[in-house]
């Protein structure tokens, strides 16, 4: 009796793991489906804004307490080498390096038109015409 009711018990057990795994794929599922594409775009696009309201949308749904985005590389074919942008001067020495993965240090366009502008007066003393 005591070994039919240990076996039940843990056949039941498995059956309840099983279908909260299916819920938790399923849920995973309706994530992907609904924010993949639109969290591909804000990345894409830098924007900041649109993927912290995706991320507020993504943890208001239930049973989800942390969202993280993670820039990771390809297992398949190695690491990926870290993208940079640089600024060199005309002696090809490095001016400034900006490390290039997509929210933490990928300059923006005006960041890079502020550098060019530094690394040419630092060139050209000229650079500024004041109008003399």
């Amino acid at each position: 009796m005591r070994i039919s009711t240990l076996l039940l018990t843990l056949f039941q057990l498995y059956i309840d793991y099983r279908r909260d795994v299916r819920t938790i794929d399923g849920r995973m599922s309706e994530i992907a489906g609904s924010y993949l594409q639109s969290l591909g775009e804000g990345l894409w696009n830098l924007d900041r804004r649109q993927l912290e309201l995706q991320i507020e949308g993504i943890l208001r749904l239930p049973a989800i307490r942390f969202v993280e985005i993670r820039e990771t590389t390809d297992r398949r074919h190695g690491p990926l080498p870290v993208p940079f942008t640089f600024a060199l001067l005309p002696d090809l020495t490095l001016h400034r390096a900006f490390n290039g993965w997509y929210m933490a240090g990928r300059p923006t366009p005006e960041e890079l038109r502020q550098e060019m502008r530094a690394l040419l007066r630092a060139v050209h003393p000229d650079f500024d015409f004041a109008g003399e």
